[in-house]
């Protein structure tokens, strides 16, 4: 099995041969002939929408594709459903052109003449893709050496009642004088707590946990991200403190030593990555 540990184990001659091995393979592989089906397994194994087991054949599409019915969900799927690859008819190899594009960072305006495409196409395009990127970051797990701390943003509330609020609103005039209205200054309910973590294979975590300050609840929402075996590397904060404690992750704080510029632990982890 080709994995980093056997690539670890290779001589330089030996990786320089298995990758033109490979960029061979990839040019015999990926023609104007390729199709997106290929890509997607022959087998169906359960509903992409509930997860049922319990699904029957339900006739073809116009491409001759087979299509099946959830005897649970009643909704009728094919084996591209929820992948990139679904309801577009931009070939395969399109879609290796305009994922380079987005590696390399082009606009809109320039992926239209890079794969002939329309902007709207391109733009639907893209929304797949980062959908597909962020199905994936959920699914995997931070391993080893794991360094999180959070982040705090305002609440854009705008068009939005009063009454269906997470804070007070904020209103102009004379009653900005009324103390149950006053602007809070620093961390408080008026703020979004965003938790945000890296490992050492660069999987992230950046999701919003709520309102108002760090707590142990909030990155416990997560839990399931975490392996069992990671390292939390944090700061001296009590809420990643405890989350770390309570479920027996090992730890390595960052103590703090007055008249230093560089924070790191013992072990020399620190924040950068994650900041």
């Amino acid at each position: 099995m080709i994995n980093e540990t056997f690539l670890n184990h290779l001589k330089p001659v030996e990786l320089e041969f298995i990758q033109a091995f490979i960029y061979k393979l990839t040019s015999d592989k990926i023609t104007l002939d390729t199709t997106n089906s290929e890509n997607i397994e022959s087998t169906v194994s359960r509903c992409p929408h509930c997860g049922s087991f319990h699904f029957v054949k339900n006739g073809f599409n116009k491409k001759h594709r087979q299509k099946y019915l959830c005897r649970n969900c009643g909704k009728i799927f094919s084996d591209t459903t929820n992948t990139i690859f679904s309801h577009t008819r931009s070939h395969y190899h399109t879609w290796t052109t305009f994922i380079a594009c987005e590696l390399n960072q082009m606009t809109l305006e320039q992926e239209v003449v890079a794969i002939g495409k329309s902007k709207t196409t391109c733009f639907h395009m893209r929304h797949k893709l980062y959908a597909a990127i962020g199905d994936h970051i959920r699914n995997t797990p931070l391993k080893g050496i794991v360094k999180i701390d959070s982040t705090f943003t305002g609440i854009n509330l705008k068009g939005m009642k009063a009454k269906n609020m997470p804070r007070i609103s904020k209103v102009r005039g004379k009653s900005k004088t009324d103390t149950n209205r006053k602007h809070k200054r620093g961390i408080n309910s008026h703020k979004v707590c965003i938790v945000t973590a890296i490992d050492e294979w660069d999987t992230m975590l950046f999701e919003i946990a709520g309102n108002g300050a760090e707590s142990t609840e909030k990155y416990q929402k997560y839990i399931e991200r975490f392996d069992k075996d990671c390292t939390i590397v944090s700061d001296g904060k009590q809420a990643i403190l405890e989350f770390a404690s309570n479920n027996q992750f090992q730890k390595d704080t960052i103590q703090p030593k007055p008249n230093r510029k560089n924070y790191a632990s013992q072990n020399g982890n620190n924040l950068g990555e994650v900041n």
